[in-house]
């Protein structure tokens, strides 16, 4: 038997989701809690759906909507937790270029307008440049380039791809 005692977890607008729960539940059992969101809540969904771009699609399936529709729900689902840190893993993965921006700028806007700290996974240096203000490059899992976008260069660019592999850094 597992005994959970207390179990909280609250909204951030700060409306209980679970407030002291106590469960016992058997060994290898699927448990699923059920219950309702406050008006509040859903009206805060509704308003970041509304942000990212996607009024009138809440009743949506997720696997009905595009790519890059399906990233902004990713986003708002992240937003509506009230994050200070968004970790975004590669936000423009299987869009096309337009979209790609689209989400990037979005992710920015966030970041301005919200001061939350966003942090992107990205392998094309053009978005990097384009949205970063600081970029981190990697190579085999090391730190080889912390800066500025300015501070690209070519050397720290072979750094970071190999060399060879210039892309279209300075």
């Amino acid at each position: 038997m597992i005994r959970v005692r207390g179990l909280r977890k609250e909204y951030s607008g700060g409306s209980p989701a679970l407030d002291g729960i106590d469960l016992d539940i058997g060994r290898g059992e699927f448990v699923a809690l059920i219950g309702w969101f406050e008006p509040a809540e859903l009206a805060r969904a509704e308003a970041t759906l509304a942000r990212v771009g996607l009024v009138g699609l809440a009743t949506r399936r997720i696997d009905t909507l595009s790519g890059g529709q399906q990233q902004r729900v990713a986003i708002a689902r992240a937003l509506v937790q009230g994050p200070a840190v968004i970790l975004a893993d590669e936000p423009m993965a299987s869009l096309d270029p337009a979209l790609a921006h689209t989400v990037m700028e979005l992710l920015r806007r966030i970041n301005h307008e919200d001061g939350i700290t966003v942090i992107t996974s990205l392998h094309v240096l053009e978005l990097a440049q384009a949205y970063g203000q600081r970029i981190i490059g990697l190579h085999q899992g090391r730190v080889v380039h912390d800066g500025p976008p300015a501070l690209l260069d070519r050397a720290a660019t072979a750094r970071i791809f190999g060399p060879g592999v210039t892309g279209d850094a300075t």
